[in-house]
């Protein structure tokens, strides 16, 4: 059975999907806004300053040379939960075993929630008001010790109250460099990617453009030790501090920044445990995120949570080192 009228439902799921989603887009000015979501729970929890992070499968999100950083398999899930009943989960894994060259791949999918709908004869019903899909394969040059470049390609597809589809193929590029400052002044990082570029998408009879982004950012990463715990071995611990400057088409520039502090052998056990902060300045819609993660060398479990004017945002993952 056909809609009453197609851009009446159109107008449904964009509004349903300003109000779901937690992208802080003008709705209708681009399409497949899922793309810009935070995938990484860690990245999240650190205000999504990402761009110049190393050593984590994570960057596949936000700058794929950081796959070419990874030094061990690694398997990344994740789920979120959003303030409007919306779903979000991902799942990433990194394989550096061709060194210098790593590859990654990533699966993403969205569920908006359902919306009710007029059709003819009036009748109501109720549907999804979004589902989507993406899968991302990436390839990661380690070209020194202290520089990577990477890219991805990405397939994706995007359903509109189960009645309009498009899908399309989107394409992003980074560089990302380790600059030892030596001593106890530990490494700066610095990066930059372009994500999301491809041609744009058709759901009706409208074209709409993806949501290319820009990034860059810097890090800093250093460390010492400290006092003795319960145990005879003293805990090493870290210090993160990240910064990035992002752009989203048709949007306003937007600064992230985030701090992580990270404790190595609480208590004289091989447990690791950090806690971040993170703070986003949307022009109307500022976030802040905190988070922690917990584990050990070879797993670790990840939380973030995103303080909105709209609502919380919860989100979890699981990632292990084999």
């Amino acid at each position: 059975m056909r809609l009453l009228h197609p851009w009446l439902a159109m107008t449904i799921c964009i509004n349903s999907l300003a109000t779901a989603s937690f992208l802080y887009a003008e709705p209708g000015r681009t399409a497949a806004q899922f793309l810009v979501r935070d995938t990484g729970t860690r990245a999240l929890a650190l205000g999504g300053a990402f761009t110049a992070a190393w050593g984590d499968i994570e960057s596949i999100g936000y700058n794929p040379a950081g796959v070419g950083t990874i030094t061990n398999t690694q398997i990344d899930l994740m789920y979120s939960r959003g303030f409007a009943g919306d779903n979000f989960g991902s799942m990433n894994l990194g394989l550096p075993q061709l060194h210098p060259v790593h590859f990654g791949l990533g699966a993403t999918h969205y569920d908006a929630g359902s919306i009710d709908l007029n059709l003819s004869g009036g009748l109501q019903e109720k549907r999804k008001a979004e589902q989507d899909w993406a899968f991302t394969g990436t390839m990661a040059l380690e070209l020194t010790s202290v520089v990577s470049v990477g890219a991805s390609a990405k397939s994706f597809r995007s359903t509109l109250a189960e009645e309009y589809d498009a899908q399309g193929t989107a394409f992003d590029a980074g560089l990302l460099m380790r600059l030892p400052l030596g001593g106890r002044l530990g490494h700066l990082y610095a990066g930059g990617s372009l994500m999301n570029q491809g041609d744009e998408i058709t759901f009706h009879k409208e074209k709409d453009p993806l949501p290319t982004k820009r990034a860059g950012g810097l890090a800093w990463r250093f460390g010492g030790q400290s006092q003795e715990g319960m145990g005879d071995e003293p805990g090493r611990w870290e210090v993160l501090m990240l910064g990035d400057v992002s752009q989203v088409k048709h949007e306003k520039k937007i600064a992230s920044l985030g701090l992580e502090v990270t404790q190595f052998n609480l208590f004289g056990s091989e447990t690791i445990a950090s806690l971040r902060g993170g703070y986003r300045s949307e022009a109307q819609t500022p976030s802040t995120h905190v988070g922690f993660g917990w584990g050990q060398e070879l797993w670790l479990l990840n939380y973030a949570l995103v303080f909105h004017k709209t609502g919380l945002r919860h989100q979890m993952s699981m990632s292990w080192k084999l």
